[in-house]
């Protein structure tokens, strides 16, 4: 398996990915250190010398160990990406990435409780590494967190790709005045002067041209900025539906008639602009 070098949008990604990892873990362990010393105050009572240090070390470490074993995710993904055509391959690789991450953790926990629990408390600590219990109470947890950290990553990155690719479409229509469209799996250059108008159809948009029509995958909004780059004029006519300046012939109190014959309708909130046209 050859490794897949890190491009700068997974990179810009990945640290967008870091910074919601790391505000999670921090509010997760204020909260986790904060409910435990709640439930020391509600059993009432003398506290044990430590015991409260004790508790925030527990979580502290735990909280410390998993920021460090993290950053094994986005080098996964690096060298085993995700796809929904390859996901089901994948699942040895990531049970594997899982195991890593889970014995990480614990072992990186264990160790720092050894290393400060001789400073806050007496006696000495011990986890039970050579019982089955303590291993999966605590791999029980891990897998919720390790399943939550990859979706952040995966999601980062995937939004990342598609903030790209829009950029890369707005620049492609003001050089080319086309637009680059997503279309059944594939992409479709359609020249943004053909456009006659597009209605809102679920997730996508229908957009008619005058030699037939497309669904593409994308929001009006975004169609009417791709079209403005490109230095057509779009009409916006409906929530659900616009047009170009040049194909619209009239307007009238509940549609508009366009070059074609087609007849929209024309929303109330919109009619007010509609009606500066000259």
């Amino acid at each position: 398996m050859t490794k897949r070098t890190q491009n700068p949008i997974d990179r810009r990604a990945d640290l967008h990915s870091w910074v919601i990892v790391l505000v999670f873990l921090t509010l997760s362990l204020i909260v986790e250190g904060t409910t435990e010393q709640m439930e020391i105050a509600r059993q009432g009572g003398p506290h044990e010398p430590g015991s409260i240090t004790a508790q925030w070390l527990y979580e502290a470490s735990s909280h410390i160990a998993l920021i460090a074993v993290a950053a094994l995710i986005p080098i996964w993904l690096n060298r085993f990406p995700l796809s929904l055509s390859n996901w089901g391959r994948r699942l040895p690789n990531y049970a594997a990435a899982f195991l890593l991450f889970t014995v990480g953790h614990i072992l990186l926990m264990v160790a720092m409780r050894h290393a400060v629990w001789p400073f806050i408390a007496q006696g000495h600590y011990d986890f039970g590494l050579l019982r089955i219990e303590p291993w999966a109470y605590e791999m029980r947890k891990d897998l919720f967190t390790f399943l939550s950290m990859l979706g952040v990553f995966i999601t980062s990155r995937h939004i990342a790709v598609l903030d790209e690719e829009r950029r890369a479409a707005r620049e492609d229509a003001q050089m080319t005045g086309r637009l680059t469209l997503k279309s059944g799996g594939r992409q479709i250059f359609v020249p943004a002067n053909e456009i006659v108008h597009a209605s809102a159809a679920g997730n996508y948009v229908e957009v008619h041209t005058e030699s037939g029509r497309h669904f593409v995958r994308l929001t009006l909004s975004e169609l009417q900025t791709l079209l403005s780059e490109a230095g057509v004029e779009p009409v916006r006519l409906h929530r659900s539906h616009l047009t170009v300046r040049d194909h619209l012939r009239d307007v009238g109190p509940t549609d508009a008639n366009l070059s074609t014959g087609v007849r929209l309708p024309v929303g109330r909130s919109y009619r007010t602009g509609l009606q500066t046209l000259g």
